[in-house]
């Protein structure tokens, strides 16, 4: 969760928004996107409501998919890493 809150208030800063602007643009109370930037959970119904207010998405993938992003560093940066099926299609 606390990597979801940094990307978002990463997006809200990129938009140049201060966090009162923001919630009222996505129809949230400014303590739930306080909360999601810090973060802690703030339900899904709310979490669809930030990042589409925001024009943010969320991918939903089988797991065996999504392990193939691996936090990058400690800024919770992901990168995709090449995934077994990948690698037998180079050979």
């Amino acid at each position: 969760m606390q990597a979801l809150g940094e990307l978002v208030r990463h997006r809200r800063l990129e938009l140049e928004l201060r966090i009162d602007d923001a919630a009222h643009a996505c129809g949230v109370a400014p303590n739930v996107l306080s909360r999601l930037e810090n973060g802690r959970s703030i339900g899904v119904d709310r979490l669809l409501l930030v990042l589409s207010g925001l024009g943010l998405g969320m991918l939903v993938t089988p797991k065996e998919a999504a392990m193939r992003y691996l936090p990058d560093d400690s800024a919770g940066a992901y990168t995709a890493r090449p995934s077994d099926e990948d690698k037998e299609h180079k050979q």
